[in-house]
């Protein structure tokens, strides 16, 4: 009986070991980004609806650099990001930066729900279809793409992004 214990012990120890040297090796969470295969190629392109009304051409060149945001009410990371994308978005108004939310699987009025909620500074758009979110291979929210002044895929990230991991990938875009 002592050595079925024995053995499960061993085991419990081993995944705590070998989870640790995993965690513990990890690159920083501002040093993370994906190695999408639309880096350096041009960005998708599309005109969506926003959600307070008006459209929104993203992709192209632009004299902006634009940071185009996957997200849906629906997602917990989404929301713990939130704060994120509007402090970058508040701090870089002025930069000819512009970020854009595009709703993923998600209705406009759940989006307006969230904002009322958690508030939001940058706009919304539509994605109806998922049609703009399959162009950039977008599988799950939060996703976000960083677009230089030339329409090209400067940086993308998956999971919730940082105010920091933004700063860094406009460095990059310029």
């Amino acid at each position: 009986m002592k050595r079925p214990l024995f053995v499960a012990g061993a085991v419990a120890a081993l995944f705590v070991v070998i989870l640790s040297v995993f965690l513990g090796t990890r690159p920083a969470a501002d040093d993370v980004k994906v190695a999408s295969p639309l880096l350096g190629k041009a960005a998708p392109t599309a005109t969506l609806s926003l959600i307070h009304g008006g459209s929104v051409h993203l992709g192209g060149r632009s004299p902006d650099i634009t940071v185009i945001n996957f997200w849906a009410s629906w997602c917990g990371p989404c929301i713990t990001e939130s704060p994120e994308l509007s402090t970058f978005a508040w701090n870089n108004r002025l930069d000819h930066v512009q970020v854009v939310g595009v709703l993923f699987n998600d209705l406009a009025s759940n989006a307006l729900s969230f904002e009322r909620q958690y508030g939001n500074l940058f706009p919304t758009a539509v994605d109806n279809g998922g049609q703009f979110a399959n162009a950039f291979g977008v599988t799950a929210p939060p996703t976000t793409f960083v677009i230089d002044r030339s329409g090209r895929v400067a940086a993308a990230f998956v999971g919730a992004v940082t105010a920091s991991q933004l700063d860094k990938a406009i460095v990059m875009a310029q």
